[in-house]
């Protein structure tokens, strides 16, 4: 009977409760030999909201609050905007509620393999574009902050259903500033060069959507199964984070993994 109860709780958990909740993940990127001289900056990375019957316009709204709370220096969007792009019926209102988010040195994007296919390839760069995102395809751009310090931003296409081109969205980047490149596929860190980043963010494994204690994601797709969730420290003071993202996709389940938007703490140098 008890077992019996404890599963009918974990589904009910599963399925209605998980799903629906948004956390904020607070994530502290240090490095250690940057003490003096180095400055903090505030990066909300958010991922994978699957807009469609599952994640709503109105729950996109809330977001946006939540994100503005922080008072990012920076957001970044790693793709998958939509689940069905092409049956969505509400893709002229995205741009207005996105473009209320707030930071101070910009807001960037990448493209997704749902930003691609599902007719997602139609409409994904005007809805950014409405939301006052750069979308970065196989490019990059420099900030300054105001300190007179620079950090570079790289976006890579989509590798499922989009064409990677590192050696052109490297081109003309200065190594020597503190580097930070966008992917929707978090795998695909072990074929960019080092040297040219210091933090990658990235989404696509929406963190396995179910996961166990102890043994963790139980299923993550192609390109998310090297790295699937959290935090990785690549070696040489690089690190990887891999949102569990926002929205579901196939099942509308999450289990030990709800929705977060991720809140780091980086040392620029």
């Amino acid at each position: 009977m008890m077992i019996a109860l404890a599963l009918i709780g974990l589904w009910i958990d599963m399925c209605y409760i998980e799903p629906n909740l948004l956390i904020e993940k607070k994530v502290t990127v240090e490095d250690k030999e940057r003490g003096k001289g180095a400055e903090e900056l505030k990066i909300v990375h958010f991922t994978d909201t699957h807009l469609g019957p599952d994640y709503t316009l109105q729950e996109l709204e809330k977001l946006v609050s939540k994100i503005n709370r922080n008072k990012p220096d920076l957001v970044v969007f790693t793709g998958d905007l939509m689940d069905h792009p092409g049956q969505y019926p509400y893709k002229d209102k995205i741009g207005e509620v996105l473009s209320q988010i707030e930071s101070t040195y910009g807001k960037f994007a990448v493209w997704g393999n749902h930003d691609h296919g599902g007719a997602g390839v139609r409409y994904f760069e005007d809805i950014m574009e409405a939301s006052e995102f750069t979308l970065l395809q196989n490019e990059s751009t420099t900030i300054q902050t105001e300190s007179g310090k620079y950090v570079n931003i790289m976006g890579i296409d989509d590798a499922l259903l989009g064409q990677v081109d590192y050696a052109k969205t490297f081109q003309g980047v200065d190594s020597s500033h503190y580097g930070i490149i966008l992917m929707h596929e978090p795998d695909l860190v072990i074929q960019a060069d080092s040297k040219y980043y210091d933090l990658v963010l990235t989404g696509h494994s929406h963190g396995g959507q179910v996961q166990l204690p102890f043994v963790g994601p139980l299923y993550t797709p192609g390109l998310a199964e090297i790295y699937t969730h959290g935090l990785y420290e690549l070696g040489d003071k690089k690190h990887l984070y891999v949102n569990g993202g926002i929205g579901t996709t196939k099942m509308e389940i999450r289990l030990f993994n709800p929705p977060q938007i991720a809140i780091l703490q980086v040392r620029i140098h």
